[in-house]
């Protein structure tokens, strides 16, 4: 047995590491793990604590995760298959303005007419006259807002009557 706080050598170290690896790793019960949760529970730490914490918190955000550990990884994960639940939720956790990549209303009027598009149904006839087949989603306030409500699937002429085209059309036309 080594005595506690001696220095080992490099090559005791690299042993015992060894041995350590071999050893199976034992999980903790539900019971333990509730038990070590309220013992961490209202823990106060020094500001020097908290500091050494956020620092190390801030690098391991700027490395990431090692290219070796990556591959570990991937070859744990190769082959598993993912619930329909799991994967549920892996979709709602990257969904709307969870995205990376959303720009909220920050987007030009083809994005903003797909994204409305996908969420509202196409009606079979007009919005407006109730006649012609539908053409063209058309937005109410001419402001592009992000709002479903502020969308109407018009057939052509509609569409230009409420733009004001057709009055243009008539004038230079």
């Amino acid at each position: 047995m080594v005595k506690k706080g001696a220095k080992l050598s490099k090559k005791i170290r690299e042993k015992m590491s060894a041995a350590a690896k071999k050893r199976p790793r034992r999980k903790h019960s539900e019971e333990t793990k509730k038990k070590i949760g309220f013992s961490n529970l209202g823990k106060k730490y020094s500001e020097e604590a908290k500091a050494k914490m956020r620092l190390a918190w801030v690098e391991r955000k700027k490395i990431g995760v090692s290219e070796e550990t990556r591959k570990k990884i991937s070859i744990a994960n190769t082959g598993k298959k993912l619930s329909k639940e799991t994967k549920l939720k892996l979709r709602l956790s990257k969904l709307g303005d969870k995205n990376p990549n959303w720009k909220g209303d920050n987007v030009s009027l083809g994005a903003l007419h797909t994204w409305i598009k996908k969420r509202k149904p196409k009606s079979k006839i007009c919005e407006r006259c109730k006649k012609n087949p539908t053409y063209d989603l058309a937005n109410i306030s001419q402001k592009y807002y992000r709002d479903i409500n502020d969308f109407e699937w018009l057939c052509r002429g509609c569409h230009m009557n409420g733009d004001g085209r057709m009055n243009n059309l008539k004038q230079y036309g």
